[in-house]
């Protein structure tokens, strides 16, 4: 080992010494003076300690003052605790804001299943026709099919009923002709 290292060593054992003896050294002027006073007036058998003599030495000063004194004399400490968590979990990042579900959108009907085919006018009787997929259909205003019901029927279009929603549709055809 070098010379280096044995310093290190024989600082941090001083240190450490220092700190477990609590020699005198360590403490502050006022402390020192009121140990002091103390000594001075402490009786003959050595019956005074310096718990004893640094609150009063030190009258003047504020009760909180001379509590912490008397504690610190004494070697105790008082421990403020706070309602704080050291350990918790801090972010810079916002709070983050549970977001509400959207209500689902009201139902709809679906849309139309027929394809128009042709009409046919009969004086003020209109009628169309109309498929379904592999089935045609003849149908005149009033007329009502699984689901829908025919409402009106004007020269360019016709209007069903969703039955089961009360929705109105459109099927529009083109020309009056």
């Amino acid at each position: 080992m070098n010379r280096r290292h044995l310093f290190l060593g024989a600082l941090f054992a001083l240190t450490l010494a220092a700190s477990v003896l609590d020699l005198p050294w360590q403490h502050n002027d006022a402390d020192t003076q009121g140990d002091s006073q103390a000594d001075a007036s402490a009786s003959a058998d050595g019956t005074r300690t310096r718990a004893a003599a640094a609150p009063q030495a030190r009258a003047s000063e504020p009760a909180a003052v001379q509590a912490a004194l008397q504690d610190h004399a004494t070697g105790t400490a008082r421990m403020h605790h706070t309602k704080a968590n050291a350990f918790a979990v801090h972010s810079w990042l916002p709070p983050v804001v549970p977001v509400k579900a959207a209500p689902p959108p009201p139902p709809r009907a679906p849309a139309l299943p027929f394809a128009y085919l042709g009409k046919s006018q009969d004086g003020a009787a209109v009628t169309v026709f109309v498929s379904q997929g592999t089935r045609n259909h003849v149908l005149h205003v009033g007329d009502s099919l699984p689901s829908y019901r025919v409402e009106s029927i004007t020269p360019t279009d016709m209007t069903f009923v969703y039955l089961p929603l009360n929705e109105k549709q459109r099927l529009t055809f083109g020309s009056a002709n």
